[in-house]
């Protein structure tokens, strides 16, 4: 496909990339996207909704259970840049797989965890992964859809992303009353099979970068970092 098909792709990806096939494809394609990376908004916000819970069972402060949010967007931020260079060096799919499919070991090991400590360790393996899911959904979109395309499938994720956060803060507190905080990382063992198995098959080739420095990550990272510190600052209890 000729690059004068695909406004920027050769900025964003260094090389033109290959755009879904059809509609179906592109659709599915948002889908698997959606769902790797509601399982990271849900993640984060069922963890703030229900610290107290945490606090209580492993019997510490507030203040210490604080630690929890903080390690996990410590280690999301760190991850960032290095994202953009891992998905540059093994391929933009393989690297959001891969996120997707350690965010949910690290789910399921948070909600065995036997202690506080082993507790942060988990925290931080998912914001390591949870930077590839909230990294590279708007930059898959910017990557492989062309211009006209990208507003509305930037709405459709976006309008996942906040149905996740809604269910998620309800459902949380419903298993948090009456089943334990434990289960509340469960569902993304789902999220995570369904959005590899969507992304496998609707996912097209992406070529590596020439230039995985170029402008338009760089700008795409410090958009991220902004909105994802404006996130902490509005989100970590007082």
């Amino acid at each position: 496909m000729p690059s004068s098909a695909l406004p920027n792709a050769d900025i964003i990806a260094g090389n033109p990339a290959i755009i879904p096939s059809g509609v179906g494809q592109t659709k599915y394609m948002l889908l698997g996207l959606g769902l790797a990376t509601w399982m990271e908004f849900y993640t984060y916000d069922g963890v703030n909704l229900v610290l107290p819970d945490l606090a209580g069972t492993f019997g510490v402060s507030q203040d210490q259970a604080s630690w929890i949010l903080t390690t996990y967007i410590s280690a999301l931020l760190f991850s960032v840049p290095l994202s953009i260079w891992m998905a540059g060096r093994v391929g933009h799919l393989r690297y959001i797989l891969g996120s997707t499919v350690v965010f949910a070991i690290a789910s399921v090991g948070c909600a065995l965890t036997p202690d506080f400590a082993t507790l942060l360790i988990w925290q931080a393996i998912q914001g390591f992964a949870g930077a590839g899911l909230t990294m590279w959904w708007r930059a898959s979109v910017y990557m492989l859809l062309p211009g006209p395309q990208r507003s509305g499938s930037l709405m459709r994720i976006s309008v996942i992303l906040y149905v996740a956060t809604a269910i998620g803060l309800v459902f949380c507190s419903y298993v948090t009353d009456n089943l334990g905080w434990r289960l509340l990382f469960i569902p993304n063992v789902v999220f995570a099979a369904v959005a590899v198995r969507l992304l496998i098959l609707h996912f097209p080739n992406v070529p590596r970068p020439a230039d995985p420095r170029t402008l338009a990550l760089q700008l795409l990272f410090c958009f991220e970092v902004r909105s994802l510190s404006e996130r902490l600052v509005s989100s970590t209890p007082e």
